[in-house]
């Protein structure tokens, strides 16, 4: 909504906007130029915009005055101002200066600063106020030939102060245009007003190349999310892998408590005691299949390297079947075995050491 023209102000403005500016070969429509025989160059063109732009507080008047003349103050461009009938007949073969002059073009001063002129009246294309520029200028061709090719609008205008809660501070209405500027850097998405101690341009452009990095850091952080994520993956592959191991070694762990050891102990034992009544031989250090190998290897005096563990087994039973297992002497062997197992304290003798004493007593009793 607008406000009442009463909190409304006359101001001047030279409008720079990178989006206002002669189309050349940069902008890869060279097939757009035109040529006279005179020398002179028309091209089409965009002279002004609508939208918000951006201007200090000391260039818009008494409007603002009660502001800090460094802060900025947005100001819109409506359509329905830029449009209207009387803007657009203002712009008619306006005078195309180099750069903004100190004072307006006028019959008084046109020879000296103009250096073509608008073809005619411009038309509105889409939020442009577009047209074609004549140059008949040597110097202003030369400087345009080196890619000095912006236009800025060189204008006067009525500032409205705008409603509260609007995206912008005041607009323009009354919009009267003196001149098209051929600037060399205008300004991108904004306008300013002709002077050019003011580079607000290089701020946007700083925010610019801001935004840039912020959308190249976001792409970075994506990329790096996707790489913890993998990561993470892994981490919790290996983390499974190490509870698995963990149970793994817990349960060896279970397999070798006190108790398990005496089981294995006494089994030991136990093998051992039935060993020495078919043998004297030494079986420390032999896995039980080995030591049954070796028993009825000698028993046999005959290798049993070829023979299957089977074979060895069956072997190994007739040979405690053919044996006296149940003597008196195998008894008692089997009673020290439960009294060795249930004594926790160290023996001073081996295992081979105790059958072999066994066995010797054993074949003395049989005497």
């Amino acid at each position: 909504m607008r406000k009442s023209l009463v909190a409304s102000a006359v101001v001047r403005f030279s409008d720079e906007a990178s989006t206002i500016q002669l189309n050349d070969f940069a902008c890869d429509m060279p097939s757009e130029r035109k040529f006279k025989d005179s020398g002179a160059m028309i091209a089409p063109c965009t002279i002004a915009r609508t939208g918000i732009m951006q201007y200090r507080a000391s260039e818009c008047g008494a409007l603002f005055a009660d502001r800090d003349p460094n802060s900025i103050v947005k100001v819109a461009t409506l359509e329905a101002d830029l449009f209207c009938k009387d803007s657009i007949e203002s712009y008619r073969s306006a005078p195309i200066t180099i750069d903004h002059p100190d004072e307006d073009v006028s019959i008084d001063n046109s020879k000296d600063l103009q250096k073509g002129n608008l073809d005619g009246v411009p038309l509105a294309d889409g939020n442009m106020l577009a047209g074609h520029i004549v140059i008949n200028d040597a110097e202003a061709l030369e400087l345009i030939d080196t890619g000095v090719s912006q236009l800025s609008s060189g204008h006067t205008c009525t500032l409205v102060l705008a409603d509260k809660g609007l995206e912008y501070d005041a607009y323009k209405t009354n919009i009267k245009a003196n001149h098209i500027a051929i600037v060399e850097s205008g300004r991108a998405g904004s306008a300013k007003i002709a002077d050019e101690a003011i580079t607000l341009s290089d701020a946007e452009i700083k925010l610019a190349d801001t935004e840039k990095k912020l959308v190249e850091a976001e792409a970075k952080v994506a990329d790096s999310i996707k790489d913890l994520d993998v990561a993470t993956a892994k981490l919790e592959a290996a983390l499974d892998k190490v509870a698995l191991s963990d149970k793994a070694l817990a349960d060896a762990t279970a397999k070798f408590d006190d108790a398990a050891i005496d089981k294995l102990v006494t089994k030991r034992l136990a093998f051992v005691t039935e060993v020495a009544t078919l043998s004297d031989m030494d079986v420390t250090g032999l896995s039980i299949i080995d030591a049954k190998r070796a028993v009825v290897a000698e028993l046999r005096d005959k290798s049993m390297e070829d023979k299957s563990v089977a074979y060895v087994e069956c072997a190994y039973d007739i040979a405690l079947e053919d044996g006296d297992s149940e003597s008196p002497m195998s008894n008692i062997l089997r009673k020290q075995v439960q009294v060795a197992v249930n004594d926790t304290a160290v023996t001073a003798k081996s295992t081979s050491e105790m059958a072999r004493e066994r066995a010797i007593k054993r074949n003395q009793g049989n005497k």
